[in-house]
């Protein structure tokens, strides 16, 4: 009974969490702090499931990062099925999905290869989170990068670093700092359970069976450096982000006008429609035409 408890806990509960977290820090709410925490709270689940499900911490862990993912995508994408159906809605979702759980289950072998409070594995879990999320933005079908850390961060400290590193280099941050996060909350608990009788408490908590005085040092260096790793990487990206912007040529204003043609029913029928489509971007252009000679809207520059 206690195992089934600890299933749906680790399996469910915790990522369920923190995709939730994750969720509310995309627009509209914007929290984007959030997301640190969202992915935090994931990272922690992968490391718990290595440790305390021994057995198969990949299958595992691949279970809680497509639950993770569902949460964060089911609510984020719901806009889409007012145009195609809830159909595509949801298989969209499952597909979307199917990539955290590539990158659960080798963040899951970083962990238990290099150990949880370890640059390697801090590293590691970033750069190949970074990598899934470049191919995902390329594959299928030219890509789907909706719902990448990156585009929580548009309101963020974090999203200077797209200026040198694209949403790659935002996206290799965030997951930088969330391993931060995730690594200090763990080595307190560490902390406290070597102080108390050099032995679990609680079935939440980190083993410490095997730590010395060594190993809690080591995981307070570590930690430094992860904080240190993140501040300069962030502090960095701000300043150049800032620089770049005080030093830009200043190229004036331009007014650019849009065209949408639209068609008479929403969902995937447009694909068999395409004469309709040009005509109404033609009697939308015409009639933004007529409105700019009679001065009912401003000349557009392009």
């Amino acid at each position: 009974m206690r195992t089934i408890s600890r299933l749906i806990v680790l399996l469910f509960i915790i990522p369920v969490v923190g995709g939730t977290l994750t969720y509310y820090s995309f627009a509209p709410h914007s929290l984007w702090p959030l997301e640190l925490i969202g992915i935090a709270v994931l990272l922690a689940d992968i490391a718990l499931i290595v440790e305390k499900l021994s057995s198969h911490p990949y299958w595992y862990a691949a279970i809680a990062g497509f639950v993770w993912a569902m949460t964060l995508y089911i609510p984020l994408f719901q806009w889409i099925k007012t145009f195609v159906g809830n159909l595509p809605w949801i298989i969209l979702c499952l597909v979307l999905s199917l990539f955290s759980v590539l990158v659960t289950i080798p963040i899951a072998h970083f962990i238990r290869l290099w150990g949880v409070i370890c640059l390697k594995s801090a590293l590691a879990a970033a750069l190949w989170w970074t990598v899934v999320e470049v191919a995902r933005a390329h594959f299928p079908f030219g890509g789907f990068p909706w719902g990448s850390p990156a585009y929580a961060q548009t309101t963020g400290p974090l999203m200077s670093a797209a200026l040198w590193g694209s949403t790659a280099g935002t996206n290799f941050l965030i997951v930088v700092w969330s391993y931060t996060l995730f690594a200090l909350v763990w080595a307190v608990l560490c902390g406290v359970s070597y102080r108390r009788e050099h032995h679990r408490i609680g079935e939440g908590l980190p083993s410490t069976r095997h730590f010395t005085s060594f190993h809690l040092r080591y995981a307070c260096i570590t930690c430094c450096a992860l904080v240190l790793m993140g501040t300069i990487g962030t502090a960095g990206s701000f300043t150049y982000d800032q620089y770049e912007r005080a030093h830009a040529e200043s190229l004036g204003e331009r007014r650019i006008a849009f065209i949408q043609g639209n068609v008479s029913t929403s969902g995937l029928s447009f694909n068999t429609v395409r004469m309709e489509v040009l005509h109404n971007h033609v009697q939308a252009t015409f009639k933004l035409a007529d409105e700019v000679k009679r001065g009912l809207q401003p000349q557009p520059d392009i």
